[in-house]
């Protein structure tokens, strides 16, 4: 490998980093909407904390998309997932037709809503077709969603 390819290698590692750290660094904003020196950023900070702390705790084997895009910020953390390799216990599997999350860990064999993708148990396989890619994702807690105009006008804020 000469200079130039180093170099080039270099050049697209670091580009490769500011953009997985711009994609994170707008899904905490999602997240968390509210300026940082506003004292409801705390409160959604902690309740965000508590929410995941819960969901490694007690993790579903799997989650429907509705309550995904309702609750949850979703991170890409591999776009192509590769089974044998060790995984955190909070991250999930997506699937690309329905959009449900499947635990990487579960607890039984399971599959998504559409039946696209699976983990089998007995055989400790994923079942999926061949040459489609599955999202490695694992979730942030977002802060409370309003629901439109009423939504903003009846919902109780912390005092």
């Amino acid at each position: 490998m000469g200079k130039a390819e180093r170099k080039r290698l270099k050049q697209e590692g670091k580009r490769l980093v500011e953009q997985k750290s711009q994609e994170i660094r707008e899904a905490l904003e999602r997240a968390n909407p509210v300026p940082i020196s506003d004292p409801q950023w705390a409160a959604n900070y902690k309740e965000q904390t508590l929410r995941e702390r819960e969901l490694r705790k007690d993790t579903p084997n799997r989650i429907d998309r509705r309550t995904v895009e309702a609750d949850w910020e979703v991170i890409v953390v591999e776009e192509d997932f590769q089974p044998g390799q060790p995984r955190a216990a909070a991250q999930f599997l997506r699937c690309p037709t329905c959009g449900d999350l499947i635990h990487i860990r579960p607890t039984e064999s399971i599959a998504c809503g559409c039946g696209a993708i699976g983990l089998d148990l007995n055989t400790k396989a994923l079942c999926a077709p061949q040459g489609i890619q599955i999202p490695l994702v694992k979730l942030i807690g977002s802060a409370p969603k309003s629901k439109g105009l009423l939504g903003r006008l009846f919902t109780k804020r912390p005092a």
